[in-house]
């Protein structure tokens, strides 16, 4: 066993906690260790933060998720010898206990390491659960030789058991760096890229459904959301006939394609970056970036809106990221400065009828990367990287953000996940202090 020690965000003494090692993929998780609370007063706060995992290797960047009842599930890569092997981390965030990581993947293969491209990234592996029930799938892009594939495995809340990881792609050439999103019902889309194309596969009733190819030319980037009648919307960046870059939609259903590949983007610039949220409604939201800043498009009624411009503030934007329900939705995003050296965090409301907010410049000294959830009350999370991972919230009540907090006590974080429950606005939060000197561990915290 190691010891793993939650540290208090104002200097308070380190409270030790014993984790067991870690379990096989269809066994039941360890032992609980409860989160000590960063304050006494009953107002909703996070936990203080702490390790999820400190197992020896360096873990890559984690994927979360949370259910009605307030189970979390966090869901990593971890250097193990000659692989990467993947874990998931059970906990709750009513109870503030985690569990010690389980193995759920094959030992026969290696997941991928997480894209960077300086101090961005794309994680190989994804983890969304059903608010409902609390089953769960992960997904992961990984090789057993030189060849990549998708793999998938679903989780069982009424047996707390992970089953064996199944093939999702068909592609010979290989498929990689797979995004996953799942409805309360338990359906759920994956796409991918595969090759220079993307393709995608709809999971129901139990089992993966026909993966199949959507683009019809050049692609990369998928992102997915699927509507609480298992209506499910994939996005992706691909090339027409001149060689421009485009948003191309697809809406996808378990009975197959609803509506055909169409772009959705006007402008001769090239587009890339998309983002997408679908509401349990059935609207949905995209955002990108194009000619320097962000554009927008809002699915409701059956049709598109026309693409609008909603971030052309000076210096370039970064990193947009959707967030929508029934009464509405956020883009948040990195603003850079015009010599690009800082970059702030950004965000802008979009109403239920389809009307914008003005940006909204949440944080000036470094918003890298901002992440945003929301509750069915209209209230909002963002949570995003400077100089400490750090995290805001907007009232819908008042109508702004609050004061800017740190999440984690030190001054540096990578790969940081966030995933909220709707209705009670509980949520769970995680990263990686790999900058810090501190260690290559998941850490996280619970909100409360």
């Amino acid at each position: 066993m190691k010891r793993m020690g939650i540290r208090a965000r104002t200097g308070s003494a380190v409270v030790a906690m014993l984790v067991a090692a870690c379990g096989g993929g269809s066994g039941a998780a360890g032992p609980a260790t409860t989160l000590a609370s960063s304050n006494t007063n009953p107002s909703p706060a996070w936990t203080i933060d702490a390790p999820f995992e400190n197992e020896a290797g360096k873990a890559e960047y984690p994927s979360v998720a949370i259910a009605a009842n307030g189970d979390t599930i966090t869901v990593f890569a971890q250097h193990a010898g000659s692989r990467l092997a993947v874990f998931a981390v059970h906990g709750n965030v009513n109870s503030a206990e985690i569990r010690s990581p389980r193995l759920i993947d094959r030992p026969d293969i290696s997941a991928q390491p997480s894209l960077r491209s300086g101090a961005k990234f794309h994680t190989a592996t994804q983890v969304a659960m059903s608010t409902a029930t609390g089953d769960a799938i992960a997904v992961w892009s990984a090789t057993a030789g030189a060849v990549p594939h998708v793999w998938a495995a679903s989780y069982s809340r009424a047996s707390d058991t992970w089953g064996t990881p199944i093939r999702v792609d068909s592609a010979a050439a290989g498929a990689a760096y797979p995004v996953l999103a799942m409805n309360a019902q338990g359906n759920a889309i994956a796409a991918w890229s595969e090759g220079s194309s993307v393709s995608a596969a709809y999971f129901a009733a139990g089992s993966w459904r026909n993966p199949a190819r959507l683009s019809a030319a050049e692609a990369n980037s998928p992102q997915v959301g699927i509507d609480a009648a298992g209506n499910a919307l994939v996005a992706w960046v691909e090339k027409d006939a001149s060689g421009a870059d485009n948003i191309v939609v697809s809406r996808l259903a378990a009975t197959g394609m609803v509506a055909p590949p169409r772009v959705i983007d006007v402008l001769a610039a090239p587009a890339s970056m998309p983002s997408v949220a679908v509401a349990q409604n059935g609207n949905a939201l995209a955002a990108w970036l194009q000619d320097g800043g962000v554009h927008v498009s809002r699915f409701a009624g059956g049709a598109w809106s026309a693409p609008a411009s909603i971030g052309n503030q000076p210096g370039r934007s970064y990193a947009p990221f959707a967030a929508l329900n029934d009464g509405g939705g956020f883009v948040a995003w990195e603003q850079e400065t015009p010599e690009a050296s800082s970059a702030s965090a950004y965000a802008a409301r979009v109403n239920g009828a389809g009307a914008w907010s003005a940006p909204v410049n949440v944080y000036n000294r470094g918003g890298f990367m901002p992440l945003v959830r929301l509750r069915d009350n209209g209230d909002a999370m963002m949570v995003w990287l400077a100089a400490h991972t750090q995290f805001a919230t907007w009232s819908a009540s008042t109508g702004g953000w609050s004061s800017v907090v740190n999440l984690a006590p030190y001054n540096c974080g990578n790969g940081h996940a966030l995933a909220m429950d709707a209705a009670s606005g509980k949520a769970v939060a995680a990263w990686i202090p790999s900058n810090c000197s501190r260690n290559n561990d998941v850490y996280g915290a619970f909100y409360r």
